[in-house]
């Protein structure tokens, strides 16, 4: 008899983060094409990757501003995506707190029990740039459940830590 190979399925993934927090960088790092559109007023990257039996999609879009969208009005929300990805700039100390509040806004609204959350601590190439565990702590993820969630320090420019992350969210 002979063995099947392994079942693939569509992988819905949401980006999200602050505004120049690096999502654009990784993206592009990832050599995908990237289309935006307006969706709840906001301009949203949009990335497919398809292979062999499986597809990709990753909706990416940024929290900035007096305007914060609500996240379970916005399109890609209304189906649970299989996995978070929040990107944080680890150097602007000055955005921790809205961040953090992001992060539980956007967990609370897709409901992560199964789904992972990666958290990918970007620009640790920059001096001032935090620790994991001082961003760990900045943005509370001990609240997260335990194993739903990897803090990852990253450089979206170099690459450094992107695909471990990735690696992670694969496992």
């Amino acid at each position: 008899a002979c063995c099947a190979g392994p079942v693939h399925r569509d992988v819905r993934v949401i980006m999200v983060g602050m505004a120049h927090s690096g999502k654009t960088t990784i993206l592009r790092l990832l050599r995908h094409d990237i289309r935006t559109k307006v969706c709840g007023g906001r301009p949203v990257e949009l990335v497919s990757q398809s292979g062999p039996g499986r597809l990709v999609s990753f909706a990416s879009w940024d929290f900035e501003g007096p305007c914060v969208p609500e996240p379970t009005r916005l399109h890609h929300y209304r189906k649970r995506p299989d996995a978070v990805i929040f990107v944080v700039d680890s150097s602007n100390r000055e955005q921790l707190s809205e961040a953090r509040g992001h992060l539980k806004q956007v967990v609370s609204a897709v409901g992560t029990k199964d789904s992972p959350v990666l958290v990918l601590a970007n620009k640790q190439d920059l001096p001032m740039a935090l620790s994991a565990p001082e961003l760990a702590d900045a943005l509370q993820l001990h609240a997260l459940p335990a194993g739903l969630w990897c803090l990852q320090t990253s450089c979206g420019l170099s690459g450094r830590g992107v695909f471990e992350g990735f690696e992670w969210l694969s496992a």
